[in-house]
């Protein structure tokens, strides 16, 4: 198993933005510009979810992630992980963006065998990643969502909004 967080989507070409920079970002748009520097200065201490959990009182549909299902470059990192990927480990991933499904698409991985695990009936049926890996299916564990399921084109905004509204709150999953 490797897991992996935003980071990997910084580098050319996918220059994702990274978290804080992200976060800046969200407060510059969403607050009052005199609250600004304070604000900026407290999210040291913030998760980028927590946050995402708070705009989300005020963006309900969250369509503010659906920037990062916007860009399909991946990078180097993307690579390697798609390419641990075909040679039988699984991933499991933080990031909201689809670069590494898109990087197994570039690696001519047959779409039928990649298995985005994005939404919690996704987790409950693919529960087992050394059977997916028997079966040749490549999953890639997304286990803070994403908007949308890259292969099967399925809305996944749902799930997502669940898990970001339960991360916002601090709420235990269960």
């Amino acid at each position: 198993m490797t897991d992996v967080g935003a980071g990997c989507s910084i580098d050319s070409p996918s220059n994702l933005p990274a978290g804080k920079s992200m976060m800046k970002d969200i407060v510059t748009f969403f607050c009052p510009e005199q609250e600004h520097k304070k604000l900026i200065a407290s999210l040291d201490k913030l998760r980028f979810e927590t946050l995402i959990g708070i705009i989300n009182k005020v963006d309900k549909e969250l369509r503010l992630i659906d920037y990062y299902g916007q860009c399909g470059n991946p990078n180097s990192q993307h690579v390697f992980l798609a390419d641990k990927i075909k040679n039988n480990c699984f991933v499991m991933t933080t990031n909201f963006d689809t670069l590494i499904e898109h990087a197994l698409i570039k690696l001519d991985e047959p779409l039928e065998y990649i298995k985005p695990v994005i939404t919690r009936e996704d987790f409950e049926k693919y529960s087992n990643p050394a059977k997916l890996l028997e079966k040749g299916i490549k999953a890639v564990y997304k286990i803070h969502g994403s908007s949308k399921n890259l292969i099967t084109k399925k809305d996944t905004r749902k799930s997502l909004i669940t898990t970001l509204r339960a991360l916002g709150s601090n709420k235990r999953f269960q």
